[in-house]
């Protein structure tokens, strides 16, 4: 009996200290909002407060990674097309969940555009979604929960049996935790980045190199050109669900989805290697994107930059380079609002 009661009375202690702990992280949310407004996740929740300061709603929202937030001018766009369009382009950690986490944002505040563009940088393609520099953004409990639906729903009964049920189990464990525990939403800022990379295999932390040394822009071009050669050719698992999420929503709406392709230097076609890659990397994204019906693909090639209309890198546009590409994306979307 004296065993039992201690039991008790240690359960009751861990669940009380368990609740002083979760309102002691519900209390400093503010804190942490300070803490963490120079990340790159201030972008992300500038962009989604100005949502609802908008003069006036959209006709197309551009949405994706930073080669799309460099690629699209607005004013050019509705000098060219009479459209109001808004460029809500993110980056690349983010995934396809920003597709959807910027139109569930849009649509809070404003009517349903008519048609919502999406593009990814031919590597951005392969990424999961990284959530190691973002916390009042990340995915909520019912999103996680529809997510782990469509799992179930879609389970691929030729894989692993054991493998989907697990995964699609803890989906919703997370849900449930993101909209009860504060402290599981908050959680994020501490914990240390533990997926590092074998050293040289890191695309990213070789380029980060390149600009610490401050070579010259062949050298670092040259270098962007090689470290395609070590990025995974398929489409990952995150953009996979979080763009059929994203393509759901619109649905709901009726908004129509337009995919295209992402701009590419012309160098990375001058190189064999490189080229081999962008060629085996779009009919892996092709492949995947022709197996739904819920979007249109406007165009299945990458747009081609020539040297002075990008940023010295491989993808991301100048002035010159966002002219260019807004008036071809000018004569591509508006047939399909007919």
């Amino acid at each position: 009996m004296s065993e039992n009661r201690n039991l008790l009375f240690g359960f009751l202690l861990a669940l009380v200290l368990a609740g002083v702990l979760e309102w002691f992280v519900l209390g400093k949310r503010n804190d942490y909002d300070r803490q963490f407004i120079q990340t790159r996740e201030s972008v992300v929740m500038q962009k989604k407060a100005e949502l609802a300061e908008l003069p006036q709603p959209a006709d197309v929202l551009f949405l994706g990674d930073s080669t799309v937030k460099s690629g699209i001018d607005d004013n050019e766009f509705y000098k060219r097309t009479g459209l109001k369009s808004l460029n809500l382009g993110l980056n690349g950690e983010l995934a396809s969940y920003s597709e959807y986490f910027m139109l569930k944002s849009y649509l809070e505040h404003q009517p349903p555009p008519k048609a919502i563009v999406i593009w990814h940088a031919l590597d951005v393609w392969p990424r999961n979604l990284n959530l190691r520099d973002f916390f009042f953004t990340l995915p909520n409990g019912e999103d996680q929960i529809f997510v782990a639906k469509n799992l179930l729903k879609n389970m691929p009964m030729n894989q692993n049996i054991i493998y989907w049920p697990i995964k699609m189990m803890s989906q919703i464990i997370q849900g449930i935790c993101l909209n009860i525990f504060p402290s599981y939403r908050y959680k994020v800022w501490l914990k240390k980045d533990a997926a590092n990379m074998v050293a040289g295999l890191d695309p990213l932390a070789v380029l980060e190199s390149l600009r610490q040394q401050d070579m010259g822009v062949h050298h670092r071009l040259q270098a962007q050109i090689k470290s395609v050669y070590v990025v995974p050719l398929n489409v990952a698992e995150d953009n996979k669900k979080w763009l059929l999420r994203c393509a759901q929503l619109a649905q709901k709406h009726n908004i129509k989805v337009l995919i295209s392709r992402a701009p590419v230097r012309q160098e990375f076609f001058d190189d064999a290697g490189a080229q081999k890659f962008l060629s085996a990397l779009n009919e892996k994204v092709t492949a995947f994107l022709s197996n739904h019906d819920k979007w249109i693909q406007i165009s299945t090639d990458y747009f081609v930059l020539k040297p002075h209309e990008t940023n010295d890198d491989k993808d991301h546009a100048n002035e010159q380079g966002r002219l260019a590409l807004t008036r071809q994306y000018a004569s591509l979307v508006p047939p399909y609002l007919d």
